[in-house]
């Protein structure tokens, strides 16, 4: 497998590492926030989308490589009753674990889900 970066650093081609989360499957820049965050703790970058029907996350297990995308909550989705219009969603390390939890800000306050 080739190197993500050139060792002059310069990017190597572009490859196709996770099928979905794209325009193609449903999804849209205004509706769907998509995010590289590690949500494990292994010093890898997971990939995170907020879907219509919740969030998915395709887990990064090395070597550019990552799991099939899974729904970890149907909270947060655009389906539901969060917008992104109104509702910003952040990925961030609220419990100082090394993992980056949800923060969602909604009408009524702060929501958080921890990983």
């Amino acid at each position: 497998m080739p190197l993500p970066t050139n060792r002059e650093g310069t990017f190597g081609d572009a490859q196709l590492v996770v099928e979905g989360f794209g325009y193609d499957n449903g999804w849209r820049v205004d509706r769907h926030p998509r995010f590289v965050a590690d949500l494990t703790g292994d010093g890898k970058a997971d990939l995170v989308g907020f879907g219509n029907n919740g969030v998915r996350v395709a887990r990064a297990i090395g070597g550019g490589l990552y799991e099939a995308p899974g729904l970890i909550t149907k909270h947060f989705g655009y389906g539901g009753w969060w917008r992104t219009e109104r509702h910003p969603i952040l990925l961030g390390d609220t419990t100082r674990n090394r993992r980056a939890d949800i923060v969602g800000f909604h009408d009524d306050g702060v929501w958080i889900r921890r990983v």
